[in-house]
């Protein structure tokens, strides 16, 4: 039986040096301690890269992705709460209790502009301004919110920190599943910093229904009568159906297709 690789991402708390002590003037997100990504990962479809920082809410329901922390030495890790047990991601297992508490629930990722990278599907994308950058001179330089697709997301954030860096404005950019999703990881983001939510688009692929697609071509000849009598009678009154050759020229018809929903029957 093959087994599945995970790719598992590893945070650090910010709020602590890696020798167990204070951490003086740490950045933080939402006047939290600041979680950073030191090793990618991959959990349920979404990226995590190093340099990446969670963007936390306390006090919430405990749904969807959530920070864990370990109770005593350790890094935390992230799961989920699957009925009334705790599930580690991205393995699956349970996260025993005695070990780990709920800390905070994950609500987006927060990385400089420049780093965008958005695997697929469509986002859609906040731009607000900020510092003495009003919404006009954003719009004049073509950064407006919207949906785009994951190629456009990153020449959006791309262009945008070039064009920071050229002084010539400053913005932040939020990108989420939904309008208000956006808004929200926008509202309190900084310049420079691009806040994307920790989820990824459901596919847009139209599932398969089990009916072999038929393709159409001329490879299989449409069978036409020629002009003539199509039956006759002999004189002791037996009927007799008169050939009915094809013509020369035929129309192109509908191809079998080469492949049957059931693998046993594939073509060689």
């Amino acid at each position: 039986m093959p087994t599945r690789k995970l790719h598992v991402p590893a945070f650090r708390d910010e709020s602590t040096q890696l020798d167990g002590t204070a951490a003086p003037g740490v950045a933080t997100v939402e006047e939290f301690n600041s979680v950073v990504v030191v090793r990618w990962g991959r959990v349920a479809g979404f990226t995590f890269r190093a340099g990446d920082r969670l963007v936390l809410r306390y006090g919430e329901r405990a749904d969807g992705l959530l920070l864990l922390r370990p109770r005593g030495y350790g890094w935390p890790m992230l799961g989920r709460m699957v009925g009334t047990r705790l599930i580690a991601e991205p393995g699956g297992v349970r996260a025993a209790p005695q070990r780990w508490r709920v800390a905070a629930r994950v609500v987006g990722v927060e990385r400089r502009l420049g780093r965008s990278v958005t695997d697929h599907g469509r986002w859609y994308v906040a731009v607000a301004p900020r510092g003495t950058t009003t919404d006009s001179a954003l719009s004049e330089a073509g950064f407006t919110s919207g949906w785009l697709s994951a190629p456009e997301v990153d020449a959006l954030c791309h262009r945008a920190a070039r064009w920071m860096d050229e002084g010539r404005g400053a913005l932040a950019v939020g990108v989420g599943l939904t309008a208000d999703a956006s808004q929200r990881l926008v509202a309190d983001c900084s310049a420079g910093r691009l806040r994307t939510e920790a989820k990824v688009p459901e596919a847009t692929d139209t599932p398969a229904t089990g009916q072999a697609e038929v393709l159409v071509g001329p490879w299989v000849p449409a069978p036409r009568p020629v002009e003539g009598p199509a039956a006759f009678t002999t004189a002791d009154g037996v009927r007799y159906d008169a050939p009915q050759p094809l013509r020369p020229e035929v129309e192109p018809a509908a191809q079998l297709s080469l492949f049957h929903a059931k693998r046993s029957h594939r073509a060689s």
